[in-house]
């Protein structure tokens, strides 16, 4: 036995049959048969599951004959498909359609139906609510899945479709991002805090550049020895030498550039960093403000 749906969409599929006048008028015979057959397969698709088809099929047989039994079934199937503001949408138009008194009485009641679901689809659009920790810094942007969110927006309760939903903060230098999923008729509230950018450490230049010192250092060290050195003895100072004043260069050099980079990376203000670099025999002095 049918359900209750399934009787007004053969009343409704019986109408579009046996009013040929009213088809007419919009449309010909073949556009009412065509749009009878379309909503046909739209209802056994839903009864399959088969929700996008069977919003498709009944898009094309509503462009075909014009019946609100078409977007009652397009309206849910978008429920289904997880599409709540669409069905609201869908459902409002059905409503807010004006009838005439000598409407098919399969079109008067889809819409009372449509006005009944429309409450109960209304009820489970999520909200989700928007906010930021603190005053945001000038160039700001809220993007809510990929769309730029207004300053009004934020503190209010947004209406969204259930699922996953992307919240990126952008100011100056510093991106947060945040995943939030909205259930049917729940309500998520999503804090953005205001956070600052990293700034770069000088930790690392510096311990490059002081082990470069003790390397030259080694090396000074070995070459002066080699001076004096007996024969027997200098094959172990000149591997020392080499060693330290090819490490210790490599190393300071290194430190060096990252000094120099984590400088530049700092933001400009009216005492601007600077790093100085002296290199002399067996030593590496670094000065400057950091």
């Amino acid at each position: 036995m049918r359900s209750f749906p399934a009787c007004l969409l053969c009343a409704a599929l019986a109408v579009i049959a046996a009013r040929p006048a009213v088809v007419l008028a919009a449309g010909s015979a073949a556009d009412r048969d065509a749009a009878r057959a379309l909503a046909g397969k739209g209802y056994d698709a839903f009864e399959l599951g088969q929700y996008e088809r069977t919003v498709d099929l009944f898009r094309q047989a509503e462009a075909r004959y014009h019946a609100p039994p078409h977007l009652l079934y397009i309206a849910r199937a978008q429920i289904k498909l997880g599409k709540l503001l669409d069905a609201e949408a869908t459902y409002q138009r059905i409503v807010e359609e004006k009838l005439a008194p000598d409407a098919p009485a399969p079109f008067k009641e889809a819409q009372a139906t449509a006005r009944v679901e429309l409450a109960t689809s209304h009820a489970l659009v999520p909200v989700l609510i928007i906010t930021v920790a603190g005053p945001p810094p000038p160039g700001t942007r809220v993007l809510l899945d990929g769309a730029p969110l207004g300053p009004d927006d934020l503190g209010q309760s947004l209406r969204r479709d259930p699922g996953e939903h992307g919240i990126v903060l952008e100011t100056p230098g510093l991106t947060t991002e945040r995943t939030v999923v909205l259930k049917p008729g729940g309500e998520a509230h999503v804090e953005l805090p205001i956070g600052t950018p990293s700034k770069p450490s000088v930790v690392p230049g510096a311990v490059l550049v002081g082990v470069g010192a003790a390397g030259l250092g080694v090396g000074t060290v070995a070459a002066l020895l080699l001076l004096s050195a007996k024969p027997s003895s200098a094959t172990p100072l000149r591997v020392a030498e080499v060693t330290g004043f090819a490490v210790g260069g490599a190393a300071a050099a290194t430190g060096v550039v990252l000094l120099v980079l984590r400088a530049r990376a700092m933001p400009r203000a009216a005492s601007l960093p600077h790093v100085q670099v002296g290199v002399g025999a067996g030593t590496v002095t670094i000065g400057g403000q950091f």
